[in-house]
């Protein structure tokens, strides 16, 4: 366990060497008056958007009920073949990890859509990451972009094993990238055509959703789709509203709904 003497010299050697780092986490904290929960819960409640899982993916994709099953079979066989031979991360717990259903969720998706660029924020120890990752590989087409913000007090540790769930052999189609989201997301657009699938798993705070979720309207090709976890202030709602795009929610074992959004004027073909 990291002393206090420790982990007050890493803040401040971040907020020294990532100035940038630091004041994105500082904007976005819940410690900032704009960004309070009780400011920002949802009025609607989930009800207004709640969606079941075969009806989503059918809204999104013409796929038939058996390919959809058939994918998410697939990624089921990654929770039972794979995951338990990867090793544990030292640094980053377990309870940083996506939930299956959203895992499950970025898979089928990425079989469905065949995604040529997806970008996702929030990384931890990778778990959304080898799911997409390994739908791209089945799909032979297609690149991640991952994003992360590591923490402050404990960042050298936690940078190396970021993504530790990974396998080597699915790294060729992956970029890692540290940073805060939105700020990358604008660097990213020199490099990329767009987005075709965004998955926010980053911080969950109202002012961070709210940048990335805008970053990724102003990217997004069409056909694009954007996977939203935590669904637990009005972000998803207000943005969704103001971009005319649809938003349906999926329960998941989390206390908060996974957002799915597509913009109205999309025609997604698989």
């Amino acid at each position: 366990m990291d002393s206090m003497f420790s982990k007050f010299y890493n803040s401040l050697m971040y907020l020294i060497t990532k100035p940038i780092w630091a004041y994105y986490k500082i904007y976005t904290s819940t410690l900032n008056p704009f960004n309070s929960y009780e400011q920002h819960k949802l009025t609607e409640t989930s009800n207004d958007y709640k969606t079941e899982l075969f009806d989503m993916f059918n809204t999104i994709s013409s796929a038939s009920k058996e390919d959809v099953i058939k994918y998410w079979q697939e990624a089921d066989e990654i929770k039972t073949n794979v995951l338990p031979n990867i090793l544990i991360s030292a640094s980053i717990p377990v309870g940083f990890d996506a939930s299956q259903e959203l895992a499950n969720i970025c898979y089928t998706m990425v079989r469905l859509i065949k995604p040529s660029i997806v970008v996702e924020t929030g990384v931890g120890r990778g778990m959304t990451s080898l799911f997409i990752l390994s739908a791209l590989e089945k799909n032979d087409k297609g690149r991640l972009y991952s994003i992360e913000l590591p923490k402050a007090r404990s960042y050298k540790e936690w940078s190396k094993d970021v993504g530790i769930l990974v396998t080597d052999s699915l790294k060729d189609r992956w970029t890692l990238i540290f940073g805060p989201g939105a700020h990358e997301m604008k660097k990213l657009r020199n490099e990329i055509s767009g987005i075709d699938l965004f998955v926010h798993d980053s911080n969950h705070s109202y002012l961070n959703q709210k940048m990335e979720l805008r970053s990724a309207f102003s990217m997004l090709n069409k056909g694009g789709v954007i996977l939203f976890d935590d669904v637990g202030n009005s972000a998803a709602v207000e943005e969704s509203k103001k971009m005319d795009a649809i938003l349906m929610l999926i329960t998941q074992e989390k206390s908060n709904p996974i957002g799915v959004i597509l913009p109205s004027s999309t025609n997604v073909t698989t």
